[in-house]
């Protein structure tokens, strides 16, 4: 959230640019500051995956019981698209009946590079069916809501998270082969390819 506010409404804060500042030295000094952790959406988004994969690992490792892993499994992407399906809904509306003014608000706020780019797919039912069915959930589209590209990779996540578990559950290595695996993401992460892949190991990781 503070992330966002940042880019909407102090966008010299994030990036350094003279053109985009209000308040120059408050901007310029946060931008300099060890403090800009606080709002570095993808410092933020990495530990949110870091315990993710702690959450969902952590009774199957206590209590080493397999169907643990099957019970979370069947659960998961419901247990997701219900918050995410809400979003969407409340989303559709908002921008069907012009709710929105934030093009209008990036002329004010010199954010016109970020905020006015967002939402810029008309409100169509057939948008709405798009989103709510599997652009967001299978292919991350936030096109109807800026945080949404966390979704796909949550929910491929937490499959690598329970097939680890499951590929591990008769043996007493596990944490070294999840290091393995780990190690193993890491190193043949292509970022030009898939810039957005090195957040798997944060669920390996967690």
């Amino acid at each position: 959230l503070a992330h966002h506010f940042m880019l909407a409404f102090y966008p010299a804060a994030y990036d350094h640019n003279p053109a985009r500042a209000h308040t120059a030295s408050l901007e310029f000094n946060y931008y300099a500051s060890p403090l800009n952790v606080l709002t570095n959406g993808n410092f933020c988004v990495t530990i949110f995956f870091v315990l993710s994969g702690f959450v969902l690992s952590h009774k199957y490792m206590r209590e080493n019981n397999f169907s643990i892993i099957l019970s979370a499994a069947k659960r998961r992407f419901f247990r997701l698209f219900i918050p995410v399906g809400f979003v969407i809904i409340i989303a559709f509306i908002l921008l069907h009946f012009g709710m929105y003014k934030h093009v209008e608000v990036s002329k004010l706020s010199n954010s016109d590079w970020w905020l006015a780019t967002l939402w810029p797919i008309p409100a169509t039912w057939g948008w709405f069916w798009e989103f709510f069915t599997w652009r967001v959930m299978f292919d991350g589209d936030s096109n109807c809501d800026t945080s949404m590209w966390t979704m796909s990779m949550e929910l491929y996540g937490s499959f690598l998270v329970f097939a680890a578990l499951a590929a591990t559950h008769m043996t007493k290595y596990k944490n070294i082969i999840f290091l393995v695996k780990l190690l193993l993401l890491y190193a043949t992460y292509d970022q030009k390819a898939h810039p957005n892949n090195l957040y798997y190991t944060g669920f390996m990781f967690g």
